[in-house]
């Protein structure tokens, strides 16, 4: 999958050896989709200093991010699973793994051996 225009590209880890890029995946399409630059940066500063969630306030849909037993932003109307990839190279490539649950939801697979997942 693509990202929208405008989205903002990967960043580099703190580690400064990689690049990392954060990603939600869309319920109802099945599509990932780039968290903008800003967003990505706190996220990635929150996950590196061990925090359980983000709360991205009402600038970011309501939207908080859980870091922590699991990637997933939770919104008023509802969830939705993150990704967070590393990238030897700024632009990729980022692999994900999505599969269609019984409810019709898109959710992030654990890898292509998952059934019905497809990559995005």
């Amino acid at each position: 999958s693509t990202a929208p225009p405008g989205a903002s590209g990967p960043r580099r880890s703190s580690a400064g050896a990689r690049w990392v890029v954060w990603l939600s995946v869309d319920p109802r399409k099945g599509e990932l989709l780039c968290y903008p630059g800003a967003v990505a940066q706190l996220l990635e500063a929150a996950n590196t200093a061990g925090r359980e969630s983000v709360d991205l306030g009402e600038d970011f849909h309501g939207a908080t991010v859980q870091l922590k037993p699991r990637l997933q932003q939770l919104t008023a109307r509802g969830q939705r699973d993150v990704l967070r990839r590393e990238l030897e190279k700024p632009l990729g490539p980022a692999i994900a793994y999505l599969k269609q649950g019984g409810s019709g939801a898109w959710r992030a697979a654990a890898g292509e051996e998952e059934g019905g997942a497809k990559e995005g």
